[in-house]
């Protein structure tokens, strides 16, 4: 059964090449797919691929492939295929010119009306830039023969085992951007194929059952508080530890389940972001295996974190129509309520097994998250920072703790669990323990067989489609994280650079910056964003969604993005190391000054030298906006926040939630940039925003910010009734912040008008802000602040780029 599961998936999978042969001129999807895996299993001698040549004939109908097969085994893999097929909807072969859709330009919940925008049918690589839709893209016959030429060079590779994870990552690299259909371009083929195998898997697993499917949503809670809930020893360095054990939690489970029940990759349908979803099938042994990963599952977070941490885990029973409409549109939202309810009864099944018969001999605490430790845990699990200070950690900080040292130049990790756990051993100075197994990190993938890792242990290879270069006695997978740190070298190792010398590379004040952001309404979007809620396309929004915030963001932060990508009146700061001024070298590789401590799904968290996260933060918006096709239905909100480096690490989390919820609050698609007032703080009656439109922003930042000029003495303003660069004093934009508050203070007053029309004068700054004196008599008839309410935000980041 399990060798023909992998059969199944491998044929589905491989079932979209038939098209790309068809469209580069090959005659008939089936036959081409047909003729093409034949040739190659005899020129690679890979029988695995003449075995699943003949599913190609089901691309040109039941009756092809039924002729040509006389084996009941085959054809009852068959027929789960075509059934599956038939749930994504007709696919027929049309024009070959015609592009793939963007899904982002098919999301319409209302708030505009999106333009219809195509992909260039580039291939994927996780490290570099993505490409943004447009409005004419044309397909040729061409394009389609070269990129068969790939896709069979790739597959030739001497670590390429045909098994369909491996399969699928080089599909996924070059086919992420063509339509699985000419005759209806919305869905990507790579996408198309996964589903189509996931749907296959269950099909045939489930038999004739009623509701053949079910659908699992893994969804963690307590993450804010496991990452920042920390002291500052070595914060940053713990925070991105933190930040990748959440992942790795959860590809934990997700790889116990499909190991436990023999299930190929495609059954992942999306994981990231602390919340996984898998298609897996309706049968008694998936039941019983969920409800033994639950049980266990509850029993370890309960056991090794005291209950702060929980992912809830909960399936529904899906039948053959409802996931062709994916419940019409209503699946998400049922499994969402569902997770929800479950973690209202977090721990209920197991919290009567926890009793704490030894908590008086509880007498140390752990130095990093503070949780009560025995003694002899203590003399353990003792270790040195890099100040020469003895700290004395739990397990799990201590295995954090070097996980996190380890980071900046670990490739892959390796899961390793149940008997071949006991034979290789436990270290927690290379690993971590998890509910089912332990996750070792190692340089490179010649490490697996220098430290004799055991066959069969699942390899999660570090931003990386290239599996082929994990021998093939491994399970592989790509893991896509967003990993960016700023690095330096400490005693010869590379290491994350902390908080206090991030501060230190700021321009003028030497602060630091946190970087909160998420999509905006995105259960709107996936419940009723989508007018057609196929299965594959809704997996495609989820995944493109993701390695936005994954993969994309690190080229954006390293400064791969084409020039002339952006518009130029994106909002910018210079960098210290701009003006000369930088005071700690890190690594060339690494230029800027930020660290993510984590990002993916629909979220992302920064930190960093603030100029350079002020500046990132709008890069990042604009380069969304740009994915998504500038789609006025997908926006992002935003808060920013600056600190002394010694700040407590979890209050700079909540102050950057906290202003994020503010953004979302006043209307989304906006930005909290800097602490500011409204007439409410002084007893007033009237909420003008405090958070900022993003295009209101801009608009603000080239009218007034672009007028001045950060430079190592200073700052200047332009003057051009005498055509020069002039410094400005910095009491001069404090005088109008004052000028600001007194209009704060009292909106309906006019005292700051004529005052703000002296000083303006008698500055000399009638050129920069001379529109800021006029009382407009529209903005007061609709309550609305005048234009010198919203000044602060853009005078205060100057005045702290001076500072000093």
């Amino acid at each position: 059964m399990k060798q023909d599961v992998e059969t199944l998936a491998l044929a589905a999978a491989l079932l979209p090449l038939g098209r790309v042969l068809s469209r580069a001129g090959r005659g008939s999807p089936g036959k081409a797919g047909l003729e093409f895996l034949v040739g190659f299993s005899e020129r690679s001698g890979r029988e695995e691929y003449r075995r699943v040549a003949p599913f190609q004939l089901l691309l040109d109908g039941w009756e092809a492939f039924a002729d040509s097969v006389s084996d009941e085994e085959t054809l009852k893999l068959g027929r789960a295929i075509f059934e599956a097929m038939e749930l994504l909807g007709e696919c027929r072969e049309e024009d070959p010119s015609t592009p793939l859709v963007s899904v982002f330009t098919l999301v319409d919940i209302g708030k505009g009306s999106p333009e219809m925008l195509y992909y260039r049918p580039v291939e994927l690589d996780l490290g570099k830039e993505f490409p943004t839709p447009e409005r004419e893209v044309e397909v040729t016959p061409a394009w389609y023969s070269d990129v068969v030429g790939r896709i069979s060079y790739a597959l030739s590779q001497p670590g390429q085992y045909p098994d369909s994870s491996r399969v699928m990552a080089v599909l996924e690299r070059y086919l992420t951007f063509v339509p699985a259909c000419t005759s209806d371009p919305r869905v990507s083929l790579y996408d198309y194929s996964r589903m189509l195998s996931a749907l296959a898997v269950s099909l045939y697993l489930a038999g004739e059952a009623e509701k053949p499917f079910l659908f699992v949503e893994g969804d963690l809670s307590g993450i804010q508080r496991f990452v920042f809930t920390i002291t500052s020893k070595g914060a940053l360095k713990m925070l991105r530890a933190r930040s990748i054990y959440l992942d790795l939690l959860a590809w934990d489970v997700v790889l116990e389940v499909l190991g436990r029940l023999g299930l190929p990759r495609s059954c992942i349908i999306y994981n990231g972001g602390g919340a996984f979803t898998l298609i897996l099938p309706n049968t008694d042994d998936t039941i019983s295996t969920l409800r033994h990963v639950r049980e266990r599952l509850e029993r370890f977070l309960l056991g090794e974190f005291d209950g702060s941490l929980y992912l809830a885990l909960d399936w529904d029973e899906v039948g053959r129509e409802e996931m062709r409409t994916f419940r019409n549109g209503s699946l998400w939202r049922d499994m969402k309520a569902k997770v929800g309810e479950r973690k209202s009864r977090r721990f209920l099944d197991v919290i009567g097994e926890f009793v704490d018969s030894d908590g008086f001999h509880k007498l140390e605490e752990c130095a990093v998250c503070r949780k009560q430790i025995t003694p002899a845990e203590a003399k353990k699990f003792t270790i040195r920072n890099e100040e020469g200070e003895e700290l004395k950690l739990c397990g799990r900080c201590y295995e954090l703790w070097h996980l996190g040292t380890a980071l900046p130049k670990t490739g892959l990790f390796v899961r390793i669990g149940g008997e071949n756990l006991e034979e290789y051993g436990e270290d927690p100075k290379s690993s971590v323990l998890l509910p089912f197994s332990r996750i070792y990190w190692f340089d490179d993938v010649k490490m697996l067989s220098e430290w004799n890792v055991p066959p069969g242990s699942e390899v999660l290879l570090r931003n990386s489609l290239d599996l082929w270069k994990v021998p093939g006695e491994y399970r592989a997978y790509p893991y896509v994280v967003a990993d960016y740190a700023r690095l330096t070298l400490e005693n010869g190792r590379k290491a994350v650079m902390e908080f206090k010398k991030l501060a230190e590379n700021s321009l003028g004040a030497e602060r630091i910056a946190v970087f909160k952001a998420d999509v905006d309404n995105l259960g709107l979007i996936f419940s009723r964003g989508l007018k057609d809620r196929n299965p594959a396309l809704v997996a495609s929004l989820s995944r493109l969604m993701d390695y936005f915030f994954k993969a994309y963001l690190v080229s954006i932060i390293s400064g791969r993005l084409e020039k002339g990508a952006l518009p130029d009146d994106v909002p910018r700061l210079p960098t210290a190391r701009e003006l000369g001024k930088e005071r700690h070298q890190g690594l060339s590789q690494t230029p800027a000054n930020v660290v993510v401590v984590y990002a993916g799904g629909d979220d992302l968290f920064i930190v960093g030298a603030w100029n350079e996260v002020f500046n990132l933060a709008f890069l990042i918006r604009e380069t969304f906006s740009a994915y998504t096709g500038r789609n006025p239905n997908v926006t992002m909100s935003a808060g920013i926040a600056t600190f002394a480096h010694d700040f407590p690490v979890s209050r700079m989390a909540q102050v950057a939630e906290e202003r994020l919820e503010t953004a979302k609050d006043e209307g989304k698609d906006r930005v909290y940039i800097i602490e500011r007032t409204s007439p409410r703080d002084y007893g007033g009656g009237i909420g003008f925003p405090v958070s900022y439109r993003w295009d209101g922003y801009r608009e603000l930042w080239r009218r007034y910010a672009g007028k001045f000029r950060v430079t190592a003495d200073g700052l200047q303003v332009w003057n051009g009734e005498r055509g020069r660069w002039e410094r400005v004093p910095k009491s001069q934009l404090w005088k109008l912040l004052e000028l600001r508050e007194l209009y704060v203070r009292n909106p309906d007053g006019i005292r700051w008008n004529y005052l703000l029309a002296y000083y303006v004068s008698r500055m000399e700054l009638e050129g920069v802000f001379r529109d800021l004196v006029s009382i407009d008599l529209q903005l007061l008839s609709r309550g609305e602040p005048q234009r010198i309410y919203w000044i602060d935000g853009v005078l205060k980041p100057l005045l702290l780029a001076v500072r000093g």
